[in-house]
């Protein structure tokens, strides 16, 4: 159904304004090692190790688009409604933050595919938690993202509240 959608213009730029570029491993807030634009999975074959892993900028923008695929056909496979380019945009901004599972086990998605997108926005905003020491904590970066994913869903307009 949304099979010729890719993730436009708008969608880069909410993506990679929230996740930044990094080439040195770190790890997020939720202390989950991180390299590039926010990958999280493997790097040439081997985990991402904090203090050891390093990339090229070539590399970051490789990986990036490879993610950005891979969460375009999860989306795909998981929305069983017509979204427009905006929404598609926002939601594989969601997924590439929140993951696949958050996604799949979401009001959100429950009542996009009852056709119900103005309700949306507001059920993927409580998705701004991350585990801090063992507990979940309102993150403010996770606040400003999915205010901005809600918005670029809802108008497709792009602001950034941080």
């Amino acid at each position: 159904m949304n099979n010729n959608l890719k993730t436009g213009k708008l969608g880069i730029e909410l993506i990679k304004h929230y996740e930044s570029c990094d080439l040195n491993a770190y790890y997020c807030p939720s202390r989950i090692p991180t390299i590039g634009w926010g990958h999280t999975g493997m790097v040439g074959g081997k985990p991402i190790i904090v203090g050891t892993t390093k990339i090229t900028q070539q590399k970051a923008d490789e990986l990036f688009v490879n993610d950005i695929t891979s969460f375009e056909a999860k989306i795909k496979r998981l929305v069983k409604v017509p979204l427009n380019q905006n929404q598609f945009d926002a939601l594989v901004s969601f997924i590439y933050n929140a993951g696949e599972g958050n996604l799949a086990s979401s009001t959100a998605l429950k009542l996009l595919n009852q056709g119900k997108y103005s309700e949306v926005s507001a059920k993927l905003a409580l998705f701004n938690k991350g585990n801090v020491k063992g507990k979940l904590t309102v993150l403010q970066g996770l606040v400003f993202r999915r205010k901005t994913e809600g918005l670029v869903f809802s108008t497709g307009q792009l602001k950034f509240f941080n």
